[in-house]
């Protein structure tokens, strides 16, 4: 066999592992499409205190042709008080993550939730994952109380509703069971709320704004968290370079301490010798003695 037919097929045998390999991957993520959010609009407004309230209104198209059983799943976040309204029948089957068995009929179905969200240093993390494909989203929150920020989310216009002007943000489609995070700023009389101020939230990555809202320190302010861990770890930093300075004076201290007593030792040497307390044999040899211990001390 040549070494072009050897490499040919080695090429080939990869091609269609990989291809069986990504197949299976695909496979993996199924999308119904007979059943998808055409639009989802999620109104924001103030709540009760403490909290955020939310009214999601979902447009849901049934092209199977005849009514059907779906369930949706979602998990928006750290919400409460999720409820089920508007004219489509369903259920709620559990709260933390939602899971709603919804009786769709063929055509355009309007599903319609409400829920809050604790409001934790102004700022509340929302995913907009479903288990079905979402084509397009709209965020409208009161212009003067709050701003969305994320990757994917775009201001559009302001619109006036019921002598509220609403700001309207919009997002692109979601596919089953991505994660897409927004985040939604409270503003108090026009301006960046208290411990935000200055700060965008795009200027951090989505992995990390996540992290700490999901912590249980997300109601501090992250930057004075900061700014306190900096200033221990400077200060433990300080003691050990105190403490290793002390211990080198300390050790440097008894190293001349010794050598003054070998000098001294080397001079008392000297006067017994002048004074004929010992003879010169001895005192050569006692004399290069103490200097070898001195030469050896450091």
């Amino acid at each position: 066999m040549s070494r072009f037919s050897i490499v040919f097929t080695v090429f080939l045998a990869c091609f269609v592992f990989s291809s069986f390999s990504s197949a299976d991957a695909f496979e993996k993520v199924k999308i119904d499409k007979n059943t998808f959010v055409k639009q989802e609009e999620i109104f924001v407004h103030k709540g009760f205190k403490g909290f955020v309230s939310v009214t999601h209104a979902l447009f849901i198209i049934n092209e199977s042709g005849e009514a059907v059983i779906k369930t949706l799943m979602f998990s928006p976040g750290k919400y409460t008080h999720l409820k089920l309204l508007g004219d489509t029948p369903g259920e709620i089957k559990s709260e933390n993550p939602a899971q709603l068995e919804l009786e769709l009929k063929p055509g355009k179905n309007e599903v319609v939730l409400s829920y809050a969200f604790p409001s934790q240093n102004n700022r509340i993390l929302m995913d907009l994952s479903k288990n079905i494909l979402v084509k397009r989203s709209y965020i409208l929150v009161p212009a003067d109380k709050f701003e969305v920020k994320g990757d994917e989310v775009n201001k559009v216009q302001e619109m006036n509703m019921k002598d509220v002007l609403y700001s309207v943000y919009t997002s692109g489609n979601t596919i089953p069971s991505a994660e897409k995070n927004i985040y939604i700023v409270q503003q108090t009389s026009g301006k960046a709320a208290a411990g935000v101020t200055g700060t965008d939230v795009n200027f951090h990555p989505q992995w990390l704004m996540r992290f700490w809202y999901q912590s249980p320190f997300s109601g501090l302010n992250p930057h004075i968290i900061l700014i306190v861990v900096a200033a221990v770890a400077i200060f433990l930093l300080y003691l050990k370079l105190k403490n290793k300075r002390e211990g080198s004076d300390v050790v440097q201290s008894a190293s001349q301490t010794k050598k003054d007593e070998i000098i001294m030792d080397i001079h008392l040497l000297d006067e017994k010798f002048k004074n004929g307390e010992i003879d010169e044999e001895a005192y050569k040899i006692a004399r290069e003695e103490l200097k070898r211990t001195y030469a050896e001390e450091k």
